[in-house]
């Protein structure tokens, strides 16, 4: 009996860029190690270290080695690919260089201002196309990838509003910032074209692999230079559960399966396992 893919409601949200979605897995994922070299006053404000000043009984006067953690996800792009509000909302920050290179746009999804706020950086500001006290519809266009840095790619934020008495509410001193991790994935997966199931092949191999903090479950076939891979953190579905079990059980009884996939690149090229069916 084979194992269908289940279809969960669709998300609210849309994805900031069009898919395929390609995480940046070498520094750009959620809780990556930024470090800041310097004395405290001069580095730019960040909401957490990932270690203190200095460490427990020893001081170290002068300038210091400090991790800020990445409270995002860095999406690779191309300079000029379209950007576009995740949710329908109000428009409450804009900031732009003086030369229209580099800007960012932050976004309040909530009616009374105090829930959910996305921001989007990294974005060239003469192409920002929205102000402070627009509202926009999901799926707008916002603006363009700039070409500020020195590889282009989008740097997408969720935070939730905690305390909505500061004029700037989206601050990180104010709010808390949401993995999009697992949402961007589905994103991209959902997004791409189905490939139906070939021919029968046994799986020589299954284990987990840490990519970007994330365990992916990998299972390799013989036929298949690439393997198939499932996302195996919080909140893994029940299908995403039952398909590891399944290529697990195949190896274990050394039956071959059938596979129907989705050709991926959001956590580097892998496939994502729509259905799988012991032959």
């Amino acid at each position: 009996m084979p194992l269908q893919p289940v279809h969960p409601t669709p998300p609210l949200l849309v994805p900031p860029l069009l898919p395929p979605l390609v995480l940046r897995t070498e520094n750009g994922f959620f809780g990556a190690k930024r470090p800041a070299v310097g004395a405290f006053g001069d580095c730019e404000p960040c909401s957490r270290f990932e270690e203190p000043p200095f460490p427990p009984g020893e001081e170290q006067p002068g300038r210091y080695v400090k991790h800020q953690l990445h409270e995002a996800v860095d999406l690779e792009g191309e300079a000029g690919d379209c950007v576009f509000a995740v949710y329908t909302g109000r428009v409450v920050e804009v900031e732009s260089s003086p030369d229209g290179v580099r800007g960012d746009v932050t976004i309040d999804h909530h009616p009374s201002g105090t829930g959910l706020v996305s921001r989007y950086l990294h974005l060239e500001g003469a192409s920002i196309c929205v102000a402070p006290g627009d509202s926009v519809v999901k799926g707008d266009v916002i603006a363009r990838i700039g070409s500020g840095p020195a590889d282009p790619h989008l740097h997408f934020e969720l935070r939730i509003v905690v305390d909505p008495s500061d004029r700037r509410f989206w601050s990180d001193r104010n709010s808390i910032a949401v993995d999009p991790t697992r949402l961007l994935y589905r994103f991209e997966a959902d997004a791409l074209p189905l490939v139906p199931a070939g021919a029968a092949s046994a799986v020589t191999s299954i284990g987990v692999e840490t990519v970007a903090r994330v365990p992916l479950f990998r299972a390799s076939t013989a036929d298949a230079p690439i393997p198939y891979s499932i996302p195996m953190y919080e909140p893994t579905t029940e299908h995403e559960r039952g398909l590891a079990g399944v290529l697990t059980k195949a190896l274990e009884l050394g039956r071959p399966v059938e596979v129907e996939y989705r050709d991926s690149v959001f956590f580097g090229p892998h496939r994502v396992p729509a259905s799988v069916r012991l032959a």
